[in-house]
């Protein structure tokens, strides 16, 4: 697919730059694109706005551009066309227009991409790190676009150069949930994953532990006894885990967005009895009476699952600040720390790896962690798994994340070079520099990075990179 011309199509005639709002105007008029209205995503879009608390407090002071005639600024939004995507951009949009009332007006501008091209294979097999990304980034570097909206999961730990995320939003819920076809009914939908024991057998329900063999007592599983459940996911991590607690359960490959997935479950003529998603996007979607369990304790979620984040070119200082205010420290912290993790172990969703991150004490969701708190502790588990799952790899690193740290001299000199927008933080940029409490946020960054830093190397040193290089090595023979 040549995505250069899928842009180049949807913003045919447009020589204006959209790297300052005031440009916008002009180009708005002489551009064709994919435009999304308000009204066409419904109005459940809007019950989470998912930016910081008391942004006033402690976000640089707000931008505010009028149009040449005093008319709002028109903000270009890149965004997928499924529905969750622009479920997802409406749900930022919102936000923007809560902090800035009628200050700005914000069009959607709709894209496909390399990943929602290919459905006939799974995306670990695919080979690219940028399948949901590449065509929306290329708009962005061809400055006919502000911003654009991703779910973080999705989003490589490098981008190109001239890009940044500028935001993380508010995390929803990170945990995958456990879907199951709407004619299968069962009081506790963890059985249909669970090992099936052969009569007079017993099962011991604790699937956390290390070998899914162990969960087993004085007997053997029973697979000729009835249909073995099919589950339908694509993802190595979900995969892994699955087989991890029951190396009988048979895993189908199953694609599409989000629509189509529970489509294919409910489909009597599809074979899928159950399928694995993230709870994060059935809730964004009004799905969330479809969620039959939650997955969580014993299992470990994906690095940056139910995290929006808001990706821009690094020298549009205008866009930066505007988008500053939607930053929720907290997820910021937690998204450094497994991307960090992630890219030290050199993952992607071709590497069955998951994290947990916890905050101790507890701290609610809404809490506002630009504010100093001495004592608090930011605690990351990490796994790795082995394509069957038999062979598992878990840790766990603390860090104290307001703690003085010593940087070495190659960041600061990238710092003062970037006006503080340092990218050694998985391409996650600081917030500008005038933020009041700018010292302690960049402290929290460093400390959370060198979180994830240093789990990887604590699971490398117990074979994690043995088991990765392995899954390396089979990749490349086929």
């Amino acid at each position: 697919m040549n995505s250069s011309a899928e842009s180049s199509s949807q913003t045919a005639g447009s020589s204006a730059s959209a790297s300052d709002p005031e440009e916008t105007g002009k180009m708005n008029s002489m551009v064709k694109v994919e435009a999304t209205s308000e009204k066409a995503i419904k109005s459940s879009t809007t019950r989470r706005l998912s930016y910081s608390s008391d942004t006033d407090a402690h976000c640089p002071k707000r931008v505010k551009v009028a149009g040449k005639d005093g008319s709002p600024m028109v903000i270009r939004v890149g965004s997928r066309k499924s529905k969750l995507a622009l479920v997802q951009t409406e749900i930022v949009i919102e936000a923007l227009k809560e902090i800035y009332d009628q200050d700005y007006e914000f069009e959607i501008v709709t894209m496909t991409t390399t990943g929602d091209h290919i459905l006939d294979t799974p995306l670990s097999q695919i080979g690219s790190k940028s399948l949901f990304t590449k065509e929306l980034e290329e708009a962005l570097l061809d400055k006919t676009i502000h911003f654009v909206v991703h779910s973080l999961k999705d989003v490589p730990t490098t981008l190109p150069p001239e890009l940044c995320i500028a935001a993380i939003l508010r995390r929803e819920d990170p945990e995958d949930a456990l879907v199951l076809k709407s004619s299968l009914k069962l009081e506790d939908p963890l059985d249909l994953v669970r090992p099936k024991l052969s009569k007079g057998n017993e099962i011991d329900k604790t699937s956390g532990d290390n070998n899914c063999k162990d969960s087993v007592k004085n007997g053997s599983i029973d697979e000729n006894s009835e249909k073995l459940p099919v589950i339908g996911t694509s993802s190595l991590r979900r995969i892994a885990q699955l087989r991890k607690m029951n190396p009988t359960i048979k895993v189908v490959d199953v694609r599409g967005n989000l629509t189509t997935r529970i489509n294919k479950l409910d489909d009597p003529q599809q074979p899928y009895d159950a399928l694995i998603l993230a709870s994060s996007g059935l809730k964004r979607s009004d799905l969330a009476s479809r969620i039959s369990t939650i997955l969580d304790s014993n299992w470990w979620y994906a690095v940056g699952q139910g995290a929006l984040a808001v990706e821009c070119r690094e020298d549009d200082s205008s866009t930066m600040a505007l988008l500053s205010p939607l930053i929720d420290y907290r997820s910021t912290y937690e998204a450094i720390c497994e991307r960090a993790f992630m890219q030290t172990l050199e993952g992607g969703c071709s590497v069955p790896l998951g994290v947990r991150c916890k905050w101790i004490p507890h701290m609610p969701s809404n809490s506002d962690l630009s504010v100093e708190n001495s004592d608090l502790i930011l605690s990351l588990d990490g796994a790795v798994f082995s394509l069957d799952g038999t062979e598992f790899i878990e840790d766990c690193q603390k860090s104290k994340i307001f703690d003085e740290v010593k940087e070495k001299s190659e960041e600061k000199s990238s710092e003062q070079k970037n006006n503080g927008n340092i990218k050694n933080f998985t391409s996650i940029c600081l917030p500008p520099p005038t933020l009041a409490c700018f010292d302690r946020v960049k402290r929290a960054f460093l400390n959370s990075f060198k979180l994830g830093v240093n789990l990887a190397n604590q699971l490398n040193a117990q074979g994690a990179g043995n088991i990765l290089a392995k899954i390396k090595h089979d990749k490349e023979k086929k």
